[in-house]
């Protein structure tokens, strides 16, 4: 009864009276505008009551859901299995039309205003680049004219340079757009710019006033220049060019915003600069765990004072073997002994910082371990009930742990040893 009363509720809607006419018009069943034809259905399309009272109530169950006003996109009623001596007409099923919406468009906005004119604009500068630089190369390497043959940037680094800018040329022409001018691509762009740069003003600060008297020839100059020209603009396009995780995967630049929405939740989440350092501060700036944060920080302190130590000594002990040898030549006999010995107490020294850095980030990744271990723990029990139902925890927990010794491994082989390493 209860769910008679709630379908003659809902019959009463123009819409929904006009969904169940046409409902009983495709299996030619008989219909009044009155709530009796409800009772004279008895499910196989012939009236009475012959059918069971099951069957009665799973044909009002769908109708019901039918004639809701919250269900009004597609709908397509399914058959409802039935006993043998019941059952519907295959053929009964109501169509609704979809609404067809023309999907919006949008055009991926650009960062800046000078965004398109980026890529013409470095094209033209790496051909301009690319032809001073061979050019110069070939004329310095035949030594072409006196001002040529008292380069100090000799031939080599600018036939390295030449081909950094021949690479510059071909990335331009196969990622015009920059639709792959990522983190990577934007870091060696810039440290490659900053290191013939740099390269240039070493040699020319050093070696500049053994040439010329003092003065630079404008061979050198226009070089320099040109180095500064070529690391300003990396700067100026990796800081004004789009990254491609902001811009979207169509290859037009008007896309469908459903697909957009989709292939943004297929991403996968990206960790943040403010999340990486949260990560990494514990093995710089450790806080109190079972001993006090002051001893924590002297052992985080003292790790990295022994890696710069042992680099030192590392790149002094060449220095010193070389000034023995030198002074060996000249038969002094008692300063080629004092370098000897210089020379060993720098390759001690180095070995010593190296074990003994070893050592205290033993405690250093101990305490880091604690500190993020709890810092997750309180992050995982702050989470809602909600979440809790829906994940895997054990999974949750195991990734968590990974994560937490992908960290020790990130700071060891990452600051402890290839940063340390390119640096020497």
């Amino acid at each position: 009864s209860d769910l008679i009363d709630d379908f003659r509720a809902a019959s009463q809607k123009s819409d929904d009276d006009e969904k169940k006419k046409n409902y009983f018009d495709e299996n030619d069943y008989d219909y009044d505008d009155d709530d009796n034809a409800i009772d004279d259905y008895d499910g196989d399309g012939n009236g009475g009551t012959n059918s069971s009272f099951l069957d009665k109530a799973r044909w009002l169950f769908r109708n019901i859901i039918l004639s809701s006003s919250n269900h009004r996109h597609q709908i397509r009623a399914e058959p409802i299995p039935l006993t043998e001596h019941s059952t519907l007409q295959s053929t009964s099923r109501i169509h609704k039309k979809t609404k067809t919406t023309t999907p919006t468009t949008t055009k991926s906005k650009p960062k800046s205003k000078l965004e398109p004119s980026i890529p013409p604009l470095s094209l033209s500068i790496h051909l301009l680049l690319f032809a001073y630089f061979s050019s110069s190369t070939i004329l310095v390497g035949i030594q072409y004219s006196p001002k040529h043959a008292e380069a100090i940037y000799g031939a080599a680094p600018l036939g390295c340079v030449s081909l950094a800018t021949l690479l510059g040329i071909i990335m331009n022409l196969r990622d015009y757009q920059r639709r792959r001018f990522g983190i990577f691509q934007r870091v060696m762009y810039t440290s490659s710019t900053i290191l013939f740069l740099f390269g240039c003003l070493v040699l020319l600060l050093l070696y500049g006033h053994d040439h010329g008297h003092g003065q630079l020839s404008k061979v050198d100059m226009t070089t320099c220049i040109m180095l500064a020209v070529y690391a300003l603009l990396a700067f100026v396009e990796c800081r004004i060019c789009h990254y491609p995780m902001e811009e979207d995967d169509d290859d037009d630049d008007t896309i469908n915003n459903t697909t957009a929405t989709a292939n943004k939740k297929k991403r996968k989440a990206k960790l943040t600069t403010s999340a990486l350092l949260t990560i990494l501060k514990p093995y710089f700036w450790p806080h109190a765990t079972s001993t006090s944060a002051t001893l924590n920080r002297v052992r985080a302190i003292s790790t990295w004072l022994c890696v710069l130590l042992s680099k030192v000594c590392s790149i002094g002990a060449p220095i010193f073997i070389g000034k023995a040898s030198t002074a060996l030549t000249r038969l002094e006999y008692g300063q080629a002994m004092w370098y000897s010995v210089y020379y060993a107490g720098a390759r001690l020294g180095s070995m010593v910082f190296n074990e003994c850095q070893g050592l205290l980030y033993l405690f250093v990744a101990q305490a880091a371990f604690v500190e993020l271990s709890e810092v997750t723990f309180e992050h995982l029990h702050s989470l809602s009930l909600d979440w809790h139902l829906r994940k895997k925890l054990g999974e949750t927990i195991r990734s968590m742990d990974r994560g937490i010794g992908a960290c020790d491994s990130l700071m060891r082989y990452l600051f402890l040893y290839l940063m340390p390493a390119v640096g020497e």
